[in-house]
């Protein structure tokens, strides 16, 4: 066939096609003549695209993760506001991971068992 006949045919075919299918058809062809002419381009452009999705789907699985993972921390953590109250009031453990760590103790009401020297001369 030739390129003459072609035409015709894409001519005769597109006929009486409402405008928003004639719009599609004009994508087509835009794009199919920009992949023919300007190869490197349309490669480029194309992995643009799916590097793009890509990025916007691990985007959205990182946000849910997170969504997910905090959620689960909220609800099991025993470290909170009372918690940081309690390590505030706590003057004869130096460290602050030291008293953070009695005061959790103490809010959950579980025996905190250590060698630690500063841990074990503290009442309960």
């Amino acid at each position: 066939m030739t390129s003459v006949s072609y035409q015709r045919l894409i001519l005769e075919g597109i006929k009486d096609l409402p405008d928003e299918k004639l719009a599609e058809i004009a994508e087509l062809v835009f794009f199919v003549r920009r992949r023919t002419l300007y190869p490197t381009i349309a490669e480029t452009e194309r992995w643009g695209a799916i590097l793009s999705e890509e990025h916007q789907a691990l985007n959205q699985e990182s946000q849910t993760h997170l969504d997910e993972n905090l959620q689960l921390t909220r609800s099991n953590s025993p470290f909170n506001i009372a918690v940081l109250t309690s390590a505030s009031g706590i003057d004869d453990i130096p460290e602050i991971h030291g008293r953070l760590i009695a005061a959790t103790s103490r809010g959950l009401a579980v025996p905190l068992i250590t060698t630690t020297p500063s841990f074990s001369r503290r009442p309960t």
